[in-house]
């Protein structure tokens, strides 16, 4: 179902929109009301209408400057305007800004806002239908590299699920349990798939949380293991949007399936009699953890730590995709950048020798500064790491 806001700051012209035509009949919800602009900013981004009623005489923030942040954004939001505005050059800069359509409001009969509406429904579905019959399955790489974003106005979608499989054969049946699902729910949605291991699914509606675990249960159940799935729910209707979504519901899984390894290995080797002689002297559970446990484990989280640093002080994804301060960013999206321009260079300057040189040589430096901390750090931890590295491989 559609969703339409409407925007007025008069009650009575507010009451007079919401009586003038039978909104179910039309497959239309109504959301609460927007009285002046900035609320109806608010409103647009939590709550995606698919059709606005607009006032361009509105306090705070004015018609024509919604209908400016919703062209800036891209927001595929059909807007039709209703104002008593009669002014020729500002019913001119309106329809510029994107407005569907222009409604005075005075003597507006109710055939004639039916009319508009359903004319308005009928271009969104058959835009929707053509996108989503192209896109219906995609890749990751490919919505990345696309200068265009090419996912804009296809719909609104409301959920992203992340399944982490540990191969392509795998993740492949866990695709088939979800799309099941899709056909049985008889709901609308698009995967994506991000190299042979990560699959996101994008739906337009948010499921009952009991829906995520059904699903987790059906795809355990397929795969003989425990799956990691990763939720966001939020508004996505750009490439943008879905890329920080789908990096969200990476983010929720804190540390590697590595990692654990090694912890338990490691507390697998911690002789059963000192925790006998702990609890003899009365200690708990979480005094002999953080009394016993964790002192004898310096070599293990070091390890870790080591590992952990590594990843993060080589990370340059994060930065890119949050960060839009560039006197923020960290050494590794410095380095990227100049890797970056010295290939666009090298490839707008071919012969050039002395700017080739120049721009290999600040590459080549840069990778030894982003270097040196590791190097210093890790005779610091040398001996920590080689015994975390072999814990749990001689087996007496």
């Amino acid at each position: 179902m559609k969703k339409v806001l409407i925007v007025e700051d008069e009650i009575l012209a507010r009451l007079g929109l919401r009586q003038l035509v039978d909104w179910r009949k039309l497959e239309l919800e109504l959301l609460p009301d927007a009285t002046d602009g900035e609320e109806a900013l608010e409103m647009n981004r939590n709550s995606c209408p698919d059709i606005i009623l607009l006032d361009l005489n509105i306090p705070k923030v004015s018609g024509l400057e919604i209908l400016e942040f919703l062209k800036k954004e891209e927001i595929p939001t059909k807007v039709i305007v209703v104002s008593c505005q009669e002014e020729f050059d500002v019913v001119k800069k309106a329809m510029k800004l994107g407005a569907y359509d222009y409604l005075r409001k005075l003597n507006l009969s109710s055939d004639e806002l039916e009319n508009i509406l359903e004319k308005c429904l009928v271009e969104t579905e058959e835009r929707i239908t053509v996108h989503m019959q192209g896109i219906r399955e995609i890749r990751y790489e490919e919505i990345v590299r696309d200068s265009r974003d090419i996912l804009a106005g296809a719909c609104n979608y409301q959920t992203l699920i992340c399944i982490l499989a540990k191969d392509t054969e795998e993740l492949s049946r866990v695709t088939e349990i979800i799309h099941k699902w899709a056909e049985t729910e008889l709901r609308e949605g698009l995967q994506i798939q991000k190299g042979n291991q990560y699959g996101y699914f994008l739906l337009e509606e948010k499921p009952e949380k009991s829906v995520y675990m059904e699903l987790k249960k059906r795809a355990e159940r397929k795969t003989d293991r425990e799956l990691y799935m990763g939720i966001f729910e939020g508004c996505m209707e750009k490439t943008a949007d879905i890329v920080r979504a789908a990096a969200m519901g990476e983010q929720i899984q804190l540390f590697s399936y590595y990692d654990v390894v090694i912890l338990m290995n490691f507390f697998r080797q911690i002789p059963a009699s000192l925790e006998e002689s702990a609890q003899i002297d009365g200690a708990g559970v979480w005094k002999i953890f953080l009394s016993i446990a964790m002192p004898l484990s310096k070599p293990a989280l070091a390890t870790i730590a080591l590992f952990n640093g590594v990843y993060q002080w080589n990370d340059f994804m994060t930065a890119k995709l949050y960060m839009t301060n560039k006197d923020l960013y960290p050494v590794q999206m410095k380095l990227y950048e100049i890797i970056v321009q010295q290939q666009a260079q090298s490839m707008n300057s071919i012969g050039n020798v002395a700017l080739s040189t120049t721009s290999k040589g600040i590459q080549l430096a840069t990778i030894v500064v982003t270097t040196v901390p590791i190097i210093i750090i890790y005779p610091l931890l040398q001996k920590h790491f080689v015994s975390g590295m072999m814990l749990g491989a001689v087996k007496e």
